[in-house]
């Protein structure tokens, strides 16, 4: 997916969750804040993977050189795992969201958090 085609689906998934008034859920916002910052640093990664290669070297003390798997790798696929975390966490918020509106009590401390008075 292409830069300009991800904020494209963002802008969507903004404007959608405008509509449901998750625009205002502080939880929300700040978890979509984060994913958002997540893949981007993901592309910056994966231009530093093609660009280095799966394998690079490694400079030790005494000046000798080794073969060692990019470490922008082991970085990136932390990176995804915790993407994939907060895009779980992303839809569970819009999940418990739905919830609430299908008509149970309004709990104080939720419609604040969800932008309410």
């Amino acid at each position: 997916m292409t830069k300009k085609e991800r904020q494209k689906q963002e802008k969507e998934i903004l404007a959608l969750a405008s509509k449901c008034g998750l625009q205002t859920n502080y939880f929300f916002v700040t978890t979509f804040e984060r994913y958002r910052k997540l893949l981007e640093i993901l592309e910056g990664l994966e231009k530093t993977i093609d660009e280095v290669g799966e394998m690079t070297t490694k400079e030790y003390v005494k000046g000798r050189e080794n073969i060692v798997v990019n470490p922008a790798i082991n970085a990136y696929n932390n990176t995804t795992a915790h993407a994939n975390k907060t895009a779980e966490t992303l839809l569970k918020i819009i999940k418990g969201f739905r919830e609430e509106d299908k008509g149970k009590d309004v709990d104080p401390l939720m419609e604040l958090l969800n932008g309410g008075k």
